[in-house]
């Protein structure tokens, strides 16, 4: 490899940067509860997941969301400053 193409792949390299990608996988599920009223029936369905009556899977996915955070080569990423949100 000749100076010339040492010096190229250094400058490559140094204008690299680490970005954080945030994956999120959304997972839905409808239960039929018998209740009073609406409150009634989430506080039943609440309780129920809590004690892991409902277990959701991958049957259950509906949707993933893919998004881009800004990077530095040399600080901590701040995953509030988003640089794009991709939904699939």
């Amino acid at each position: 490899m000749s100076l010339k193409d040492k010096l190229a792949a250094a400058k490559d390299k140094a204008a690299m940067r680490d970005f954080e990608v945030r994956i999120t996988e959304t997972l839905e599920r409808t239960v039929i509860v018998e209740a009073r009223n609406m409150e009634e029936a989430k506080d039943i369905v609440t309780e129920q997941y809590r004690n892991s009556d409902h277990v959701l899977d991958a049957d259950d996915f509906t949707g993933v969301s893919i998004t881009t955070l800004y990077g530095t080569p040399n600080k901590s990423l701040d995953s509030t400053r988003r640089k794009e949100g991709i939904a699939l």
